[in-house]
């Protein structure tokens, strides 16, 4: 996109230097181009990100309040425990 702007700078480079910034001389306005495209492009992900953002949260919404497709509701409910002590492993253990 930012080729022509560079190939059009002036100092006369060579091969693939010719659509780079180092075709560009110092302080030309032509350097304004690459600032202003780095934003437009900083505000387009920006706001690519935030409608993502928007589309995750309704899918996080929706799987909070009825759980995945084919998993019973009550394994939302329930808790699995492992690597419990030998010695904890019985109720009365457990409830002291």
């Amino acid at each position: 996109i930012l080729w022509p702007v560079f190939s059009s700078g002036g100092y006369g480079m060579d091969g693939w230097y010719r659509f780079g910034m180092a075709n560009v001389t110092q302080g030309s306005w032509r350097l304004w181009f690459p600032a202003i495209f780095m934003w437009l492009m900083t505000f387009y992900v920006f706001f690519l990100m935030n409608e993502e953002y928007k589309n995750w949260i309704q899918l996080r919404m929706e799987f909070l309040a009825n759980g995945d497709i084919g998993v019973h509701h009550q394994h939302r409910y329930s808790l699995m425990v492992e690597r419990i002590p030998h010695e904890l492993r019985s109720d009365r253990a457990l409830y002291e």
